[in-house]
């Protein structure tokens, strides 16, 4: 095309701009025809005013192919044709005819609100942090840093609230030893790598100098660079590394278990963690095999590293999952601070059959904003529906499934995250590690077998905080497989208990219960080699959650090198091929059918159960007139901790019932751990702080200068032997800044309300004529310091000074029993 495409001037998004310009060089006619819609229509819906008008090539494009494309001619000459963007309000839409589809992702509104930022503790000034971002946030940070050895920490914060500082920080904090961050991708990896490159003004001096990510690559530069990191994981001076799973689990795991074992490796990361509970096209063996490499390094440890797993989004069952692999040898505990999105507005439409769904799809893809994702159930159908959008003429879209090759999907996902991709039509697999900010629109020409799996599609768009769009056009026969899918069996017991059999029969014996087993053994007839490696995991896999074995990671009778090519690190097929797993054997009857059919059917009864009960709620939430939002806030309830906070874009019942979206604010989570003196070796407290009364008050003289040097110096030393909550105003702790020594691990709170608080050692300084609350007078079953002017009234007794009331030293008494 040689003529002549025209967008009118605004100030458009950049990467909108980005898109135009890179389909104006390589994409086809239907390409550029929807970008310009989506630049009319981004005008229009701004502006609220006359329609704005685009230009095409006259002679290049037919007035049938614009008006497909939602575009009608307003004016023409010779050399181009005048257009403008009409609002998508299809009658076979319910609710279209009154509220356009797509006006507001088009807009692109704002959806998720910012909330204030939250008060740093002191230590946060390391990253040159004066606040955080969520009060979310501010939690996940004291629960990471206070997790017990050995402890696993879920954490689940919404997206957008920070939970990447979770990796960072500690790392930041621990100037010798590693902080491992496995991410799904080698992209992000290096995504994380550029945001603490950017993030502080040398951060070669918070992280060290030298690279951060672990990248496949087969030029010398890459396997130098990779050498030398495996070289600085051993000798402690690799202070964080991003990484994908499978690099993980091949050439860098002789280095991290010679880190194990001198004690540097400080923590274990894992972002995305919902995936190991996940299977179907989404399953990645390797997220799982990660369970058994850390017992594997745990039990190499003078010391137990601690284990954090970060995800938005957490169920239930997934939780259960994640704690059958992770819990031991500390607690498992969850952290949440979580809401529903509150960008995607959902749409639903049940097609009469697929020529009516694929009329409805292409007429939709035809008019929705890009990016765009076009989500089926097989590999099949993403070969079917890429065929028809090419036909379309379509040229910036990629198919994507779980038998793309693993060369593929570096290639697909690095084009979708440089612009080059418009759209991805794709099964489940797509998702994990592909996080494309401003993914617009999702349309599913499927029916999700589970609530959970539509939710977490639909979680794609919107990401930057704005309006997207999801859109389900589904037959009656998707519900159908969708009902089938649900009711999938894992594995049956016949051939679940062969396949253990001639694992456990050819596998070699290491002692102690060990056992090294091979994933090439049992062969099905028609079955490919890698589909047979994947069922014989999987076996493993539930028997270990049902309790008869205990997975303890990779082994090659061959003790790993770094022979491995680094360029096949993040391959998934290349880590089931190369390595064998080691199992401890737990039930003495592992063999007898009585035993592991019980075993087993209990398990897989409760996983069937889960999968249909995650199918109903999808159809509950599809045909109730309640807000989508109340089937998921219950589908993601969590015993013990609640619900997230309920949130959405617009849904078939608020439309009806006029609801505008909403947005309710987000919990702020609890610190999961009880903190004591008793935990610190080397606290020195003095006995009458602990043994006596739980709450002890400390007075000060007003307009005691020297008292004031003090009580600083009381903080710094109670902050060391366990009293890491400190209560005061925030000009304290700017004080406690300037003092000049190193701040400890020192939590700050500016707000006198004990249920806010930890559970944890309390420092608490009321500074003159403060008003002093009776609930902070409250004894706790730990420790409380309050430190008060000498005639501070007690506020229960109009007549009585607080130091005639509670038991109390002096500030010089105190500082004194410190020295």
């Amino acid at each position: 095309m040689d003529g002549v495409w025209d967008v009118p001037p605004y100030a458009y998004p950049d990467w909108l701009q980005e898109r135009w310009q890179q389909a104006e060089r390589n994409g086809g006619l239907s390409d550029r025809l929807v970008l310009l819609r989506q630049h009319l229509r981004y005008i229009d819906t701004r502006t609220g005013g006359r329609p704005s008008l685009g230009k095409v090539p006259a002679g290049e494009v037919t007035e049938e192919a614009l008006r497909r494309h939602g575009l009608d001619v307003v004016a023409r000459n010779d050399q181009s044709l005048s257009v403008i963007a009409r609002p998508w309000q299809p009658a076979w839409l319910p609710d279209a005819e009154t509220i356009p589809p797509a006006q507001e992702a088009f807009r692109i509104a704002p959806r998720r609100p910012e909330p204030p930022p939250v008060p740093g503790d002191p230590f946060l000034s390391r990253l040159q942090l004066p606040a955080y971002k969520t009060a979310g946030q501010r939690t996940a940070i004291r629960s990471t840093l206070t997790a017990p050895d050995g402890a696993a920490l879920q954490i689940i914060l919404s997206t957008g609230s920070g939970k990447s500082l979770c990796a960072h920080l500690p790392a930041a904090m621990d100037r010798s030893g590693l902080t491992l961050v496995v991410v799904p991708t080698v992209g992000l990896a290096l995504d994380q790598e550029k945001a603490l490159q950017h993030w502080v003004d040398h951060p070669e001096d918070v992280w060290g100098p030298h690279p951060y990510a672990y990248q496949g690559g087969s030029s010398e530069a890459v396997r130098l660079t990779n050498e030398m990191i495996r070289e600085r994981i051993r000798t402690g001076e690799q202070r964080i590394l991003f990484t994908s799973p499978e690099a993980v689990l091949t050439s860098l795991a002789p280095a991290l278990t010679d880190a194990a074992r001198s004690g540097l490796l400080r923590r274990l990361v894992i972002d995305e963690s919902h995936i190991v509970s996940q299977w179907g096209e989404e399953f990645r063996p390797s997220f799982q095999d990660l369970a058994g490499f850390r017992r594997a390094l745990l039990e190499q440890a003078p010391q137990p590293f601690t284990t954090i797993l970060l995800s938005a989004t957490i169920s239930k069952s997934t939780l259960e999952t994640l704690k059958a692999f992770f819990e031991g040898p500390g607690p498992f505990e969850t952290m949440a601070a979580t809401a529903l999105r509150p960008e995607p507005s959902y749409w639903m439409h049940c097609c009469q059959d697929g020529e009516e769904q694929k009329i409805r799809v292409l007429e939709a893809i035809n008019h929705l904003p890009r990016p765009l994702i076009l989500y089926v159930l097989t590999r099949e159908d993403t070969k079917h529906w890429s065929a028809l959008l090419r036909e379309a003429g379509y040229r910036r879209l990629a198919a994507f499934s779980g038998e793309t090759s693993t060369g593929d999907r570096n290639r697909i996902v690095e084009q979708w995250r440089c612009r080059e991709l418009d759209m991805v039509v794709a099964t489940s697999a797509f998702g994990m590690g592909v996080d494309l900010p401003e993914v617009r629109s999702v349309v599913h020409a499927c029916y999700p077998e589970s609530l959970d799996r539509y939710y977490q599609e639909v979680g794609r768009s919107g990401r930057d905080g704005y309006a997207s769009l999801a859109l389900m056009l589904y037959t009656k026969k998707d519900y159908e497989i969708a009902q089938s899918m649900a009711s999938r069996t894992y594995i049956g017991v016949e051939k679940g208990l062969s396949r253990w059999e001639r694992m456990f029969h050819t596998s070699e014996r290491l002692g102690e219960g060990l056992h090294a087993v091979s994933l090439e053994v049992a062969p099905e007839a028609g079955m490919s080699s890698r589909k047979n490696e994947y069922w014989n995991l999987r076996t493993l896999t539930l028997m270990h959650r049902a309790g008869l074995i205990e997975l303890r990671g990779l082994y090659r009778p061959e003790a790993p090198t770094e022979g491995l090519e680094d360029d096949e690190s993040e391959d998934e097929e290349h880590v089931v091929e190369q390595a064998r797993r080691v199992v401890r054997v737990l039930h003495p009857q592992h063999l007898d059918r009585e035993i592991w059919e019980a075993s087993m059917s209990r398990l897989r009864e409760q996983l069937y159960e889960e999968a249909q009960a995650s199918c109903r709620a999808m159809e509950d939430a599809i045909k109730s007139d309640r807000c989508l939002a109340d089937y998921l806030a219950d589908y993601y309830a969590l015993p013990g901790i609640g619900r997230p906070s309920r949130a959405c874009g617009g849904c078939s019942a608020c439309r009806k019932q006029g609801r505008t979206p909403y947005v309710q604010p987000v919990p702020w989570g609890r610190v999961p751990w009880r903190l004591s003196l008793e935990s610190l070796a080397d606290a020195e407290v003095p006995s009458w702080l602990t043994d006596g009364p739980k709450v002890l008050g400390v007075t000060y003289r007003r307009g005691d200068n020297k008292g004031r040097r003090k009580l600083i110096d009381v903080v710094f030393k109670l902050a060391r032997r366990g009293f890491r909550q400190v209560v005061a105003p925030p000009d304290f702790f700017h004080e406690l800044a300037s003092d000049g020594r190193p701040i400890p691990l020192l939590f700050s709170e500016h707000e006198y309300d004990p249920p806010e608080w930890m559970n944890a050692p309390t420092l608490v300084l009321f500074e003159l004529d403060t008003v002093i609350p009776s609930a902070c007078l409250t004894g706790p079953p730990w420790p409380r310091i309050l430190i008060f002017p000498e005639d501070a009234p007690d506020p229960r007794f109009s007549d009585r000074l607080l130091r005639h009331t509670l038991e109390y030293r002096s500030l010089d008494h105190l500082h004194l029993s410190l020295t």
